[in-house]
């Protein structure tokens, strides 16, 4: 559906007006610019039907990816190919005439997506019922909040249905409201085949929506698969250069992230060496609702570690994490010696398989920790039979009813 082939986007910075000119008279003689390259050599393949997250921190390219996919800015080198209908959420207000009313705008845009004005004139009462912006459709775009912007934009790309939706970030403005029926439309919008780009620095959504994962950093793809793995190692890319801002606090703390051999990533400074479940000695079991789900964690840490901690988060198949908790680690007696931790807690969930995720952290305090070794997805468990037909989302909360 989209194919993208070494793809490269490269601006010209000028210091001078006069400068531009000057470059047009001497043309490839002189250089009176600098370059500042956005992308280099991007190459990425979506499958029709897939959803794609992009991730990367601000100024990694990930906007200039989908501008060009979209249509809007031409690489400098590299080829992009895009097939069937195109709908992109690039920008607040991005596509609309501020002079036109609600009303033509939608019609406007429906006819760039390629639809024409009997199916857009088919599908506008749900387009406006689903914005909920009341009379207003009818007032100039200009008289609108950016949240009733952003809602009419989202209304029309979604319900139009296209085969390509691309979103960057869009989601992130309006109401809580607003913003849970987006991402219920948008489900909904997977789910039917549609091909989803999308770009967002919030990862549960990335983990919620998306089956792949490309990781951009400084205009290049760093990495790109399970959106669990690609999130983390973003994250362990953050926590590291928060770790070398305060390396003059923290002499001790080498902050160098490194693949750990065993699964995961970290610091030389600790390793979770092993983590098994008790009953069966692997990382992989099967409960039956009400069992009792128990696993050992083995770790090792240096001893300028003062305060080792583990962290165990429960997530669901989706990868959102169900909940969790730290836990203070003993000082190994000898150097190089290992600390093991058992823990256990009711199997009250639905059926279906969960993953627990495991982070060995030197926890100075609530607002200062040090990510040792963390391992997302390490153990993995299928509940079989959830012995209770009312029992709604992942996990059993013991309502009661009372009078």
């Amino acid at each position: 559906m989209i194919e993208v082939d070494d793809v490269s986007k490269c601006y010209r910075f000028y210091d001078k007006p006069r400068d531009r000119l000057l470059q047009s008279i001497y043309g490839g003689r002189r250089k009176f610019y600098r370059e500042f390259w956005a992308l280099q050599h991007v190459s990425l393949n979506v499958r029709p039907g897939e959803s794609v997250g992009i991730i990367g921190r601000n100024g990694a390219g990930k906007s200039t990816l989908l501008q060009m996919i979209a249509g809007v800015l031409r690489p400098s080198s590299g080829r992009v190919r895009v097939s069937g209908r195109v709908a992109a959420l690039l920008q607040l207000g991005a596509g609309f005439n501020p002079e036109f009313t609600g009303r033509e705008n939608v019609y406007l845009n429906g006819a760039i997506l390629g639809f024409g004005r009997g199916e857009i004139k088919h599908r506008f009462d749900e387009i406006a019922a689903f914005a909920d912006i009341g009379d207003f459709i009818e007032q100039p775009v200009k008289t609108y909040s950016s949240g009733m912007t952003m809602r009419l934009a989202f209304s029309v790309s979604v319900c139009l249905e296209p085969e390509v939706l691309i979103i960057d970030e869009a989601l992130s403005v309006g109401d809580a409201a607003f913003q849970f029926k987006c991402k219920d439309r948008l489900q909904d919008v997977i789910e039917k085949g549609t091909t989803l780009l999308f770009v967002s620095h919030d990862m549960s959504a990335v983990k919620a929506f998306c089956s792949h994962a490309i990781y951009l950093e400084k205009g290049q793809k760093k990495m790109e698969g399970e959106p669990e793995s690609i999130a983390e190692f973003y994250f362990m890319d953050v926590h590291a250069e928060q770790t070398r801002n305060l390396r003059q606090k923290n002499q001790n703390q080498t902050g160098i992230i490194q693949e750990k051999s065993g699964g995961g990533y970290g610091t030389e400074d600790g390793e979770i060496v092993s983590a098994l479940f008790t009953g069966t000695g692997h990382t992989r079991s099967s409960y039956r609702y009400g069992d009792t789900i128990e696993f050992e964690v083995v770790c090792r840490y240096r001893d300028h570690i003062r305060t080792p901690c583990l962290s165990v988060v429960v997530q669901a198949v989706n990868l959102v994490g169900i909940g969790g908790r730290w836990f203070r680690l003993e000082q190994p007696r000898k150097a190089g010696e290992t600390v093991a931790l058992k823990i256990r807690f009711p199997a009250k969930f639905n059926q279906g398989r969960y993953f627990v995720t495991l982070r060995l952290e030197d926890r100075k305090n609530p607002k200062q920790s040090f990510i040792l070794h963390k391992i997302p997805g390490v153990l993995s468990f299928d509940i079989v039979n959830a012995g209770h037909e009312s029992l709604l989302g992942f996990r059993d909360l013991d309502l009661e009813q009372f009078i």
